[in-house]
């Protein structure tokens, strides 16, 4: 898939969501989806949140076609945040040790 708009359908298809589906769960005309997929325009910016979501495709994946982990991605970032909470978190010396 070489476009943005026939990646979007790619995904669209495979979630088996027709055009009106994906219209009604982003707020959008089916029109705007169709313009979309034929490449006559993109979605703007703050839509493409909404369509990455529903599809469960990255941004990346999406606009350049660049296959990054969408779930893992966002899993490991939240294992390395806590992580990182818990070593700030943790007790440098202990109270009642002689």
């Amino acid at each position: 898939m070489r476009t943005v708009g026939e990646r979007i359908k790619a995904a669209r298809n495979a979630v088996g969501l027709r055009q009106a589906d994906l219209a009604d769960r982003l707020d959008v005309t089916r029109s705007a989806i169709a313009q979309w997929e034929s490449g006559f325009t993109l979605p703007e910016a703050n839509r493409l949140v909404d369509v990455s979501l529903t599809l469960g495709k990255s941004i990346d994946w999406i606009l350049r076609g660049v296959s990054t982990p969408f779930i893992s991605s966002a899993a490991t970032s939240l294992n390395e945040i806590e992580r990182r909470i818990a070593v700030q978190s943790a007790p440098t010396h202990f109270v009642g040790i002689d």
